[in-house]
C-alpha cells in the first residue's frame, strides 16, 4: 500500500510527542511491508534526519527557520507537497496536524487527535472555534485519537461522527531487557520531561519539592526539554530557596533521554491534562518509577503501576514524592509494575491497527 504523511509537524517540531509518534510509527509500517514516504521538503526535525529515512522523506532539512521566513517556508511546503503527492499517487494520506488541509482529491485522508488542550484552556484564543482544526475534523475519512480520554474529548468539544473515530495507544521509544532496574542511587534525581508552562504544572511540582525537608537541596532535579529555563523559572528557583546546580535544564536526542530514565530515582509527572502522556511510558519501559497526576487518562495509561497524587494538592504530591524516592521497597514494586504494564503497548501494534484502519477507509 502507497502510504504519505505530510510535512507538518516536521516541519516546526525538532523533538518531541508527535514526531516521535509519527516516526515510529512509519519505521513500523515499512517493516510491515508497505511503501511509506513523508513529503516534507523543508523540515527541522531530527528523527527523520537520519540513514533509516534517506530514502523515505522528501525534502532537506533546514538548521532553523529565518524571522520573517516562516510564511514563505510554509507556502513553499504546500506547493510542494502537492506537487509531489500528484507524482507519488498514494492511496492514503495521513495528515500529521490539523494546520493545512490540502486537495487531495480521491485521496483518503486519515487525522490523529493527540489532545484537547487548546480548547479546554482556551491556548491562544482557540476554544472550540479553530476553524483549520474543525475542517480537518469534518474532511477526515477516518480519525485516530491516542487515548479513550481524548476521545471523550474530541466529542465534547467537537460534532464528530463517533462510528469514523478509532482510539489506538502509543508505546515506548525505548527496549530495555533487564528485569529489575537499579531502585537506589547515589544522590536521589527526580527527572521531569517535557514543556514546562501552563497545564503542565511545573510550578507545583517545584513548589511541592520547595515544600519538604527531605526533598530540597538534598534531590538534584533534572529538567529534560527543549527551551532553558525562562527568567520567571529562575526566579521561582531563587525564590523557593533552591542552591544553584540542583535544578538543572537538559537537553538532547532519544540516547540523552534515555540515560537520564536509567539513572533518576524516579519520573515525576505533575500534568492537568495530556491526551497520553507518552514519558510515563518510557520511564516504565526503562524501570524509572514513576509519580504522576490522578488525572483520568494517566489512569487510562498507568494502571497500578504508577504513584498518583492530586495535582493541585502541593502536600499531596510532596508525600507521593518522598514516600516514592526514600523506600527502595515502593520503587522495587512500581518498577516491577510498570514492567508488566508496558508489554500492553507495542509500536508495532500501533502500526497493525493503524493500517487496518488504512484499510477499512479504501
Amino acid at each position: 500500500m502507497k502510504i504519505v504523511f505530510d510535512y507538518q509537524v516536521f516541519f516546526w517540531q525538532r523533538y518531541g510527542g508527535i514526531s516521535t509518534y509519527f516516526t515510529n510509527l512509519v519505521k513500523n509500517i515499512v517493516a510491515l511491508d508497505n511503501e511509506v514516504k513523508i513529503i516534507a521538503p523543508f523540515y527541522t526535525n531530527e528523527l527523520i534526519n537520519d540513514k533509516f529515512f534517506l530514502d523515505i522523506v522528501i525534502g532537506r532539512k533546514i538548521k532553523n527557520i529565518p524571522m520573517y521566513t516562516n510564511k514563505l517556508f510554509r507556502i513553499s511546503n504546500n506547493i510542494l507537497f502537492e506537487y509531489y503527492l500528484k507524482k507519488i499517487n498514494p492511496k492514503i494520506v495521513h495528515l500529521t496536524y490539523y494546520d493545512k488541509i490540502f486537495n487531495l482529491n480521491n485521496k483518503r485522508k486519515i487525522l490523529t487527535v493527540y489532545d484537547l488542550n487548546h480548547e479546554k484552556f482556551n491556548l491562544n484564543g482557540y476554544g472550540n472555534n479553530y476553524f483549520p482544526k474543525k475542517k480537518a475534523l469534518h474532511e477526515a475519512d477516518h480519525i485516530i485519537c491516542i487515548s479513550e480520554n481524548t476521545k471523550k474529548d474530541l466529542l465534547d468539544f467537537y460534532k464528530v461522527d463517533e462510528k469514523i473515530i478509532s482510539v489506538i495507544y502509543l508505546a515506548s521509544n525505548f527496549n530495555y531487557n533487564q528485569e529489575i532496574a537499579s531502585t537506589s542511587n547515589n544522590i536521589p534525581s527526580i527527572l521531569y520531561v517535557g514543556e514546562r508552562s501552563r497545564y503542565k504544572n511545573f510550578h507545583n511540582f517545584i513548589k511541592s519539592v520547595s515544600n519538604s525537608k527531605m526533598l530540597k537541596n538534598k534531590v538534584n532535579i533534572n529538567c529534560f526539554g527543549l527551551y532553558p529555563f525562562s527568567k520567571q523559572e529562575l526566579i521561582l528557583f531563587a525564590n523557593e530557596g533552591f542552591k544553584s546546580g540542583i535544578i538543572n535544564h537538559i537537553e538532547g536526542n532519544n540516547d540523552v533521554l534515555k540515560a537520564l530514565y536509567l539513572n533518576s530515582t524516579a519520573l515525576v509527572y505533575p500534568s492537568l491534562y495530556e491526551g497520553f502522556g507518552l514519558p510515563i511510558l518510557e520511564a516504565m519501559s526503562l524501570g524509572c518509577p514513576v509519580i504522576c497526576s490522578n488525572i483520568p487518562v494517566m489512569k487510562e495509561i498507568g494502571g497500578d503501576a504508577v504513584r498518583y497524587f492530586e495535582p493541585n494538592d502541593i502536600n499531596d504530591m510532596t508525600d507521593a514524592i518522598e514516600q516514592t524516592i526514600y523506600s527502595k521497597k515502593n520503587r522495587k514494586t512500581l518498577i516491577k509494575k510498570g514492567f508488566e504494564k508496558n508489554k500492553n503497548f507495542s509500536w508495532t501494534k500501533c502500526a497493525k491497527e493503524t493500517l487496518a484502519i488504512y484499510n477499512s477507509v479504501i
